[in-house]
């Protein structure tokens, strides 16, 4: 056998070394990059609709596949940086946010979630600064303009507050914490109008919490949109646990709307839960009293007393109701335990003294100071409180002397301010008070006012060519003898040919809602403006700029006076009247200031009843400068004073020191046409008859305002004597006043019930005299009681304290009887004397000639066109024999 040869095999592939192989696996992966199909980028709404809907993972993956070949893209790290802050649930800068910020500083979704991960309690400069940064990135960032407003809220730079807030604003309108923190801002700020507009606005978008609703609000309040925090409120204090600050917001809020009946159930809902609540005290009081319950609200002001006894104001309102309810003894128990109370402490001992100084009780002040002031005048700053007390109640001259008696120099105190202000803004020096309080002498705030007005505008403009404009002025048309005799001018003036008449009032109806007399003024009702519609805030009112001009002057007013002469101010410019014709003290004194600062060339002045100090106690308390502002006033030409009676004369005439030749009696006119075609003596029989009055009762009747002046309770114990002795009598008052409430208290107590009947406010006055059979009448002060002249021009004849004027209007013996004092004794018998005449039927018939010939309303039109053609045209045009002239 032949032998195989053996051949080997050859590997033809030619080996290679190791850095050749890694160059191949280069290259091999170089390829694979090339030819594979490069991932499209996502987009970020899809990605974020993926995150949306919780599919993280599949969002994540897609990202992180473009990521892999695109490191460095800056919206594909923005987007992972967004999804990973929603998939953390939080605002958080996480891993790839970081990475953002690395590779891209300044983008402003990087900075964002930086800025939102930072601790926003702290605010510290480095967020402070990231915010600022992100901004000037991206000027309407609302992150950065957040951060920025909550910032500025926290160091309350509300300027800073409210510029960031309005952009968020106009970002979106709808933006809540933007509205509220400019809202919030706005209130800090003093823009009351705007932060209330905010608010409004903010209602609508979002429901409140309890301290939004409270802060909304007390924006609204501070607004005076009342009504808009009454509907904001009712609802929520409906619920038991409302809060108290919520209780006290609606409840003031009632009160400055007149809700006098609302704002009383509110505080004593307030006061159930917290019977210390010193607003629902206050509040329930104040409602009461206005609601004319005044004894009613006598133990509320107890309470109140003992839960805040260092207040002023407190024990002020228990003895001022006292003194309303002719209370004088309670009063003087009060003042009694509060000056008991005084030396207990320092606070309760200047309570005292600022009560007897308001009061003007000089002799209690005088033993308070020598008996109490021992204990606390070696303390710092005693004289100076002193003093503080006295010009907080407008005597600057006696605070002023005061100080210099105790070697302190006024201007070095710390009433300086308060001097500086009251002495740059009336031209008054040093010298002045340094002479006032060496003569002892009374210098007011209001009284430097008053004249420094004067001084402000020394020229009045001309007299107006034509009819010349004459506006009376009035605090309201309420139910009163004044306001009778306004409504009554009006009538009978408006359609005069010589004059062009109209009337302005603050309000139509009196603050305690007894009615008015607008509705009887039939087409005059058309010459009346309304003093209180005016807007004080609206810049383009008439006379704005003169109001502001004068703003220093006006406000050391006081609130309340300075509101009615700014409104007057504006209807005199606005209206541009030739003369002014104010009625009563106190409206003669604003009307007199406004005219000053607005030019108005002739002021009358009509004064009712007696001079202040010769009312009641409370007529002058609130209004000591008066008789010193008078002396100003009618110092000046062109100023004239009037009154309703002889005694008005001579007690006004004795006041300001001037003769009495210069000024002029006006008497009351009564329309008795027009209170006979009121007359329904139907409908009053129909009532009487309801009350069991029947055609064998003598009626003894009275028509009066129920107030302290006209001494309600003593005119009962008058009637009660006289009916005790004669059991045909019964009682008839017609009248409403604050004191109705304690009237019927003191009927029950006196067991007149269905003896005397309360018949409220009428316009049916003579259908009401008609069914009496004498009048009484127990005033402690008057002037010219219309109610007086009414019951005598309808035959009553008349049974009245001799006070004031009276004796002008009641001959005595003749068409009735006047006592001397205050004695029910002496009334009553009075009463029974008159009822028991056989001359009775000639004393009703001398009483009607009596009132109808003279207090007719045609005498009194004619004497007021005289006095007016008298101050307008005094060379020729008035009667030169009035013995009427300027005090000049």
């Amino acid at each position: 056998m032949k032998e195989r040869r053996v051949i080997k095999s050859t590997d033809m592939e030619t080996p290679m070394d190791d850095d050749l192989q890694l160059q191949r696996e280069l290259i091999e992966s170089e390829f694979a990059r090339l030819v594979q199909v490069m991932p499209e980028r996502p987009e970020r709404e899809r990605i974020l609709e993926l995150a949306e809907k919780g599919e993280y993972g599949i969002a994540r993956h897609l990202m992180l596949e473009w990521l892999k070949y695109n490191l460095d893209d800056e919206s594909g790290l923005e987007t992972l940086s967004l999804l990973e802050s929603a998939e953390g649930k939080s605002n958080q800068l996480g891993r790839w946010g970081r990475i953002l910020l690395e590779r891209h500083p300044n983008n402003p979704i990087g900075l964002e979630l930086r800025l939102k991960s930072s601790d926003d309690n702290r605010f510290s400069e480095l967020t402070h600064t990231l915010a600022l940064r992100l901004l000037s990135i991206q000027s309407s960032n609302e992150t950065a303009l957040s951060h920025l407003t909550r910032r500025a809220i926290k160091f309350r730079e509300w300027k800073q507050v409210l510029i960031h807030s309005d952009e968020l604003l106009r970002l979106d309108e709808r933006d809540t914490f933007a509205l509220l923190s400019s809202a919030r801002a706005n209130s800090a700020l003093g823009e009351r109008e705007k932060a209330a507009d905010l608010w409004e606005r903010a209602q609508t978008v979002i429901e409140f919490s309890d301290d939004e609703l409270i802060d909304a609000s007390r924006a609204m309040y501070n607004a005076r949109r009342y009504s808009g925090v009454v509907q904001m409120l009712q609802s929520k204090c409906e619920d038991i646990d409302t809060s108290s600050k919520i209780m006290e917001l609606l409840i003031r809020a009632q009160y400055s709307l007149g809700l006098s009946e609302e704002c009383a159930n509110s505080s004593a809902v307030l006061l159930d839960s917290d019977s210390d609540n010193r607003v629902g005290l206050r509040y329930l009081s104040r409602s009461l009293i206005q609601l004319g319950r005044l004894s009613e609200s006598i133990p509320i002001l107890e309470k109140h007393c003992e839960v805040e006894p260092a207040s002023a104001d407190v024990w002020e309102s228990l003895i001022e109701t006292h003194l309303r309810m002719d209370q004088v003894d309670s009063a003087s128990e009060a003042w009694a335990r509060l000056e008991a109370k005084s030396e207990e402490s320092r606070q309760l001992f200047f309570a005292a003294a600022e009560i007897a100084q308001k009061f003007h009780w000089q002799e209690e002040y005088d033993v308070l100071i020598r008996r109490k002031g021992k204990l606390f005048s070696d303390e710092d700053g005693y004289i100076e409180d002193l003093a503080r007390i006295s010009l907080g109640l407008g005597d600057v001259a006696r605070a002023w002397g005061l100080l210099n008696e105790h070697n302190l120099k006024p201007m070095e105190t710390g009433l300086r301010g308060d001097f500086e202000a009251i002495l740059s803004s009336t031209n008054t020096t040093e010298e002045e008070l340094d002479g006032a309080a060496e003569q002892n002498r009374r210098v007011w705030v209001t009284e430097l006012a008053t004249r420094e007005a004067f001084r402000r505008v020394e020229n009045r403009r001309e007299i107006s060519s034509g009819r010349p404009k004459c506006h009376m002025i009035s605090s309201s048309l309420d139910r009163g003898g004044a306001e009778r005799q306004v409504a009554i001018t009006l009538r009978h003036t408006a359609e005069s040919s010589s004059f062009d008449c109209a009337l302005a009032v603050h309000r139509v109806e009196g603050k305690a809602g007894y009615g008015s007399y607008f509705g009887e003024l039939g087409v005059a009702s058309e010459r009346v403006f309304i003093l209180d519609e005016i807007d004080l805030m609206d810049p383009n009112i008439p006379g704005y700029e003169i109001i502001q001009e004068n703003d220093d002057l006006l406000g050391l007013l006081g609130t309340s006076t300075k509101g009615r002469v700014e409104r007057l101010i504006s209807h005199f410019a606005e209206h541009q009247p030739d003369l002014v014709h104010a009625w009563q003290d106190d409206t003669i004194m604003t009307t007199s200031i406004a005219a000053a600062l607005t030019g108005i060339p002739r002021v009358v002045g009509s004064a009712r009843s007696l001079r202040p100090d010769e009312k009641t106690e409370l007529h002058i308390r609130k209004r000591p400068h008066l008789g010193n502002c008078f002396r100003v006033i009618f110092d000046h030409k062109g100023h004239y004073l009037n009154t309703n009676s002889e005694a008005g004369r001579t007690s006004y005439s004795e006041w300001l020191g001037i003769d009495s030749t210069r000024i002029v009696v006006i008497r009351n006119g009564v329309d008795f046409d027009e209170m006979e075609k009121r007359a329904d003596s139907g409908a009053v029989r129909l009532e009487l008859s309801k009350v069991g009055f029947s055609e064998e009762n003598l009626v003894v009747g009275g028509v009066f305002r129920l107030d302290a002046g006209k001494r309600p309770e003593l005119w009962l114990d008058a009637f009660n004597l006289a009916y005790e002795g004669d059991h045909r009598l019964r009682g008839l008052i017609v009248g409403g006043g604050r004191m109705g409430g304690a009237v019927e208290n003191w009927i029950v107590e006196k067991g007149l019930v269905g003896i005397v009947h309360l018949a409220g406010e009428s316009d049916d006055v003579a259908g009401w005299l008609g069914e009496m059979d004498v009048f009484l009448f127990t005033s402690m002060t008057e002037g010219l009681p219309n109610g007086l002249i009414e019951a005598q021009g309808f035959g009553l004849p008349v049974v009245s304290t001799n006070v004031g004027g009276v004796s002008e209007v009641v001959r005595d013996g003749h068409t009735g009887i006047l006592v001397s004092s205050a004695s029910a004794e002496e009334l009553s018998q009075a009463v029974m004397k008159l009822l028991e005449c056989p001359d009775l039927e000639k004393m009703r018939h001398a009483s009607i000639l009596n009132a109808r010939n003279n207090f007719s309303i045609r005498a009194m039109v004619q004497k007021t066109e005289e006095i007016y053609s008298q101050a307008l045209f005094p060379s020729h045009g008035g009667d030169r024999s009035l013995p009427y002239v300027t005090l000049s």
